[in-house]
């Protein structure tokens, strides 16, 4: 069977206890507990309808916080053998003490305000690094499981320079698991200079303040949208989840001025968010903040994570985009058929993993020299699936 907090019907039975609980738990103002409740019955009905046979991980906060109390619950149990007192399901049932405990972790968490935003711009400015410059870019990789540790032992193989995560750690980014499923497993290398993390809705779901806290400060990163920059090229990090799927006014207003046009660089945008799929639909308010620097063609790479998918899309409105959330989640394989064919595909990974029917895990290798930059995406195995000398491919068409 899956691990308990990816198993659909124990999700279930486990936002079924919550909401049990929140109701009768004393205090809190009638609104938010409303809102809580409802939240928590909502979660309870995806997970019934969601398949038996896929690992449920909804986008949702009040899934998240289940899913990441549900984890904290089992791994006390292991620790102290309390399931002998009645089998997982009795763990995440109105009956468990220890349950009813977990979850006022999470009332808190949902009842607290989210983590300020920076909008510094002097904590902004360019980062220098080299002409000759090596990056891994990895994202929805935060769980600490084994395709995880798969990915970044093939990422530490590469020895590079720079890494930078696009988001996502799993569940809902709190403490425990920053530290335990990110931090503690971060890819090493010898050449290591600087590694960076975006801010991601899995984050947020517990209010971004592990991720403020915790993550940025460990990074040495100053802000949760950041610039790289040498002679010939910008790696520009945007920060799309502290405001869901769109860019905070600052934000906007920093980007913007930094991609003039008199500075000759070409410009690589990274968010966690998609600004289109041929997949799923997706809200056009990250795009329309962003038309009028595509419409002048300002933005000519954009890699992002989100979708548990490996895509390599042809230009579209003048854009390379390249979706890369598959760092290891484990997720079926995209079908044949595209939902949404006006987002033309140039490569779709459908590898599957060795050991099972979902697809494979990876990541995308950036190496900078000079004016041309060769892309690798490397699976968990180390195949390279695709390759692209991405200079060449912008100044086509």
């Amino acid at each position: 069977m899956q691990e308990p907090s990816r198993h659909a019907p124990l999700v279930e039975r486990a936002a079924a206890s919550a909401a049990a609980i929140v109701a009768r738990t004393p205090g809190h103002a009638a609104a938010r507990k409303a809102a809580l409740g409802k939240a928590l019955r909502k979660a309870q009905e995806s997970a019934a309808k969601s398949p038996l046979d896929e690992p449920f991980l909804p986008r949702d906060r009040a899934s998240a916080l289940i899913q990441a109390a549900m984890d904290q619950r089992v791994r006390h149990a292991e620790a102290t053998a309390a399931d002998a007192l009645g089998g997982t399901e009795f763990l995440f049932s109105n009956a468990d003490p220890l349950w009813a405990t977990v979850l006022g972790s999470l009332i808190a968490k949902w009842l607290t305000r989210d983590a300020a935003p920076i909008s510094d711009p002097v904590r902004t400015q360019p980062i220098a690094i080299e002409d000759e410059a090596h990056v891994a870019l990895f994202s929805d990789w935060g769980t600490g499981r084994p395709p995880a540790l798969a990915v970044a032992h093939e990422i530490t193989k590469r020895d590079v320079g720079y890494l930078i995560h696009l988001g996502d750690i799993y569940y809902a980014g709190t403490e425990d698991e920053v530290a335990e499923r990110f931090l503690s497993v971060l890819p090493t290398s010898t050449r290591l200079k600087r590694w960076f993390a975006l801010n991601a809705n899995h984050e947020m779901y517990s209010g971004g303040h592990a991720y403020f806290d915790r993550v940025l400060p460990a990074a040495g990163q100053p802000a949760s949208y950041f610039c790289l920059e040498n002679t010939h090229w910008r790696i520009i990090g945007l920060d799309t989840a502290h405001k869901d799927q769109e860019l905070r006014k600052p934000q906007v207003e920093w980007l913007v001025a930094l991609v003039s046009p008199s500075e000759g660089r070409k410009n690589i945008l990274l968010s966690h968010h998609q600004l289109f799929s041929c997949f799923e639909r997706t809200s056009a308010k990250l795009l329309n903040q962003v038309a009028p620097l595509l419409d002048a063609g300002l933005i000519h790479a954009w890699f992002w994570g989100h979708e548990h998918k490996h895509i390599v899309y042809k230009k579209h409105r003048g854009v390379l985009a390249r979706c890369i959330g598959h760092g290891a989640i484990p997720a079926n394989p995209p079908p044949a058929r595209l939902s949404r064919p006006e987002f033309a595909v140039q490569f779709v990974n459908r590898r599957l993993r060795p050991d099972s029917l979902q697809g494979v895990n990876g990541f995308a290798s950036l190496r900078f020299n000079g004016p041309s930059l060769d892309v690798e995406y490397v699976d968990e195995d180390g195949f390279v699936s695709f390759g692209e000398n991405l200079d060449r491919e912008i100044a086509q068409h």
